[in-house]
């Protein structure tokens, strides 16, 4: 029964569990966030290689989306997880002030994956919600008193990086800007 259990866990069926609990999804760019990783041991005993936790996102290429890891770093070293033993560690990753803001049609999350030796990897995904930075919302309050309004928002691929591109458009029947005359 021993090999069996080990076979399945290796596909992903009765091995450990990770989930991230995460202390406040809605933080501005440039913040810390905080929470604490559960793992669950499932039917065997396993070997935790390491608990990777990132920043991802979505961005448009042609017809299709691609996900990109905005961050990476792992958070908890290697131990041994016998079965059914629950675990939990404590985590803090640092939001980048460039990380794109949840405006409609963008996402961010947090990444979760556990690399275990010889079995699926579990990984788990919490969706949150980046509020510009302080001078970031600075800017976006600046623009709407001109008269202009925040109309969209898109997330770019270029060499290797990404950008989120903001849209501004004038506030109908707005004079933001003086006419000449």
């Amino acid at each position: 029964m021993g090999f069996l259990k080990k076979m399945m866990a290796a596909i992903g069926v009765g091995g450990a569990k990770v989930d991230a609990r995460v202390n406040n999804p809605s933080l501005r760019a440039g913040d810390t966030l905080t929470g604490v990783l559960v793992v669950q041991g499932g039917s065997v005993e396993q070997r935790i290689e390491r608990i990777n936790l990132g920043l991802a996102t979505r961005y448009r290429h042609e017809d299709t989306h691609v996900t990109h890891q905005l961050t990476r770093q792992a958070v908890v070293p290697a131990f041994d997880l016998r079965s059914g033993e629950t675990r939990e560690f404590p985590f803090s990753l640092s939001v980048p002030l460039d990380t794109p803001l949840s405006l409609p049609g963008t996402q961010v999350w947090l990444a979760t994956d556990a690399d275990i030796a010889g079995a699926a990897d579990p990984g788990d995904q919490d969706h949150l919600q980046i509020l510009p930075s302080r001078e970031a919302e600075t800017l976006i309050m600046a623009a709407q008193r001109l008269g202009f309004s925040l109309s969209g928002s898109e997330i770019e691929h270029h060499h290797g990086r990404i950008a989120q591109e903001l849209a501004f458009r004038p506030r109908t029947g707005s004079t933001a800007w003086p006419r000449s005359r």
